[in-house]
């Protein structure tokens, strides 16, 4: 009778680790793949059907003693889980293969090891059963701490489920091959390692799988947050071509084509070849992503000066220090910057004023700064004011690695505005060839 209670309490403990990691899967499944449930009768079903599955599997326990629950829980507890969490599952494809059975394989596969470390261990029956428990409990803390990710990941990646569908129903598959086999570590020790290898080899290969998803949902989030960054773009581009392109800028320079007009033919006639340049120049440039040469938003700025000069004469005084010329800036960067300096800067005062323009090259890259002694501003009033021409530049500035802006201004004294490019590639392997 002794022995017969022993076998019982051993058929008892190993019913309800079946049992424990059975309703933990679920658990993981919903936490991973259902949470929030999309309705309440979802919530109930999941909660009531796993208790239905366990009452059903102690009781087949209890009036055949001699089944072994292992061998049959393919028809009384996965295929019964399967469909539960198939109705809670929000993906009806194959991610929901990929979750579910990429949990019970990895569940499986914690309890192989601990089989086979109480194959070489001298491990009983208790400490079989609190290893294992162990293990689950560290099994769902992972999936707390992680859940949310692999939520994520399940939204964002839409591709490639397919294909890993099917390499995990193979280990799945596998995995209930492993389950009917003769378990031989139990009799032949020397087999233990063979099965721990293997265990550990298919949780490496899961990892490797999610460590590929969480790369390639990182890969589709700045993709899509560069999609986003362009299409700010694309709507500050149209926004700063109003701002630019202002009625009373266009007025100004006809009026003043028309006075030239009578006064010198001569600078009338430079003064509609400038404009003209400088409106094609100003609609070409807003629709180029790429960038272009500091030069030519050099000869874009005189363009632009020219015509300021032949309008306000010895008001406006244009000071040049370019020190270097060659290399790359995003379209439209600087220019806007010479417009404020002119218009809401030495243009204010009656006097009039300077801007200075100039360019040198540092050790880690390239520097543009414009200056004015004109009338200056509040630099913290400007996060709160709306500027359509300081928000172009910062958009254009944030999709240009290494690049960065500085303003300072002192209201009655002027302002001082810096950016910086780092250095190209192309630029530092030129540098360290030449230092070669």
């Amino acid at each position: 009778m002794a022995g017969r209670g022993i076998i019982v309490l051993h058929g008892m403990l190993s019913l309800l680790i079946d049992l424990v990691y059975f309703v933990a899967l679920v658990y993981m499944f919903c936490y991973v793949e259902a949470l929030p449930f999309s309705s309440r009768r979802k919530k109930y079903l999941v909660v009531g059907g796993t208790g239905v599955i366990v009452a059903v599997n102690l009781l087949i326990f209890f009036l055949f003693p001699d089944v072994v629950i292992g061998e049959i829980a393919l028809l009384t507890q996965t295929i019964p889980s399967m469909v539960i969490c198939w109705i809670a599952s929000r993906h009806k494809d194959a991610r929901f293969l990929f979750v579910f059975c990429s949990l019970d394989v990895i569940a499986f596969m914690l309890m192989l090891i601990v089989n086979g470390v109480s194959a070489v261990l001298p491990f009983n029956e208790i400490a079989y059963s609190i290893t294992n428990l162990l293990l689950v409990f560290l099994y769902l803390c992972v999936i707390h701490q992680y859940g949310t990710s692999l939520r994520r990941i399940m939204e964002m990646v839409e591709k490639i489920w397919n294909k890993l569908s099917v390499f995990v129903l193979l280990f799945y598959v596998y995995s209930y091959f492993l389950i009917l086999y003769p378990e031989p570590w139990k009799d032949r020790p020397e087999y233990a390692p063979v099965i721990i290898g293997y265990a550990i080899l298919i949780l490496y290969c899961f990892y490797i799988i999610m460590w590929m998803l969480i790369g390639k949902e990182r890969i589709q989030r700045l993709e899509r947050k560069e999609y986003e960054m362009k299409l700010q773009l694309e709507r500050q581009n149209s926004r700063v071509l109003m701002h630019k392109i202002q009625p009373h800028f266009i007025y100004n320079v006809l009026m003043s084509i028309r006075y030239f007009v009578k006064k010198d033919s001569q600078v009338a006639y430079d003064m509609i070849y400038d404009f003209s340049n400088y409106l094609r120049f100003n609609v070409e440039q807003l629709e180029n992503v790429d960038r272009i040469l500091w030069s030519e938003e050099l000869e874009h700025i005189q363009v632009y000066v020219r015509i300021e000069k032949m309008r306000f004469k010895e008001r406006l005084n244009i000071v040049y220090a370019i020190g270097e010329e060659d290399f790359l800036i995003p379209p439209l960067c600087v220019e806007p910057l010479v417009e404020n300096a002119v218009k809401h800067g030495v243009m204010q005062k009656m006097s009039g004023g300077t801007v200075w323009i100039r360019s040198r090259t540092t050790e880690t890259g390239h520097e543009i700064v414009i200056e004015d002694n004109g009338v200056g501003f509040d630099v913290e009033s400007l996060g709160q004011e709306k500027s359509v021409g300081f928000d172009y530049i910062r958009a254009r500035l944030a999709m240009t690695e290494g690049a960065s802006m500085q303003i300072e201004s002192t209201p009655g004294e002027g302002t001082r505005v810096r950016l910086t490019f780092a250095k190209d590639k192309e630029e530092e392997s030129d540098e360290s060839d030449t230092c070669g």
